[in-house]
């Protein structure tokens, strides 16, 4: 056997491995950033839908005294239907694109929401610590906190955050 063959020929392999390697990275890499892109594309979609309809439903219990009761759970649902259509079909279309414990949060939000706002026939469905709530907007704020949390999580905007303050001169960790 010729070492100085097999040397080369391992090398050259080795080369080759490495180009392979590189290229799939690259490619990869491209997938990445595009799917990132489109994950922040989805959360401002989702938090611009969210919002109006979270403001209405606070509204519409801040009208009701901060109680609600079997004639204005309803009412709340009656209310705010038009924007948690919006908010519901802006979550279905980029659902794809939002990580688990997004996910996890919105459907919190959602289960909330469906509790605070349900008809007597169907209030066995839902925690009767929602249904009966003494301040149903602190549990809807507190689900709606959470998902916002969550996607600054998921879009690592506190690291970023702390990376600027320490480049401007802020606060040092």
């Amino acid at each position: 056997m010729d070492w100085g063959s097999f040397t080369l020929g391992a090398g050259g392999l080795l080369i080759g491995a490495l180009s392979l390697f590189l290229n799939y990275k690259s490619r990869s890499s491209a997938h990445r950033e595009f799917l990132y892109q489109k994950q922040v594309e989805a959360y401002n979609k989702i938090f611009n839908s969210i919002h109006p309809f979270y403001n209405s439903c606070l509204v519409f219990i801040f009208q009701c005294n901060f109680k609600l009761d079997n004639t204005t759970r309803p009412q709340l649902r009656e209310e705010t239907a038009r924007e948690y259509e919006k908010f519901i079909s802006d979550y279905r279309a980029f659902s794809l694109f939002l990580s688990k414990p997004v996910h996890a949060e919105i459907n919190n939000f959602i289960k909330v929401f469906n509790a605070i706002s349900s008809p007597n026939e169907n209030s066995k469905l839902y925690p009767k610590e929602l249904i009966n709530s003494q301040d149903p907007q602190m549990d809807l704020s507190k689900a709606y906190s959470s998902i916002t949390s969550k996607m600054r999580e998921s879009l690592g905007i506190e690291p970023l955050s702390e990376d600027i303050l320490k480049v401007v001169g802020g606060r040092e960790n």
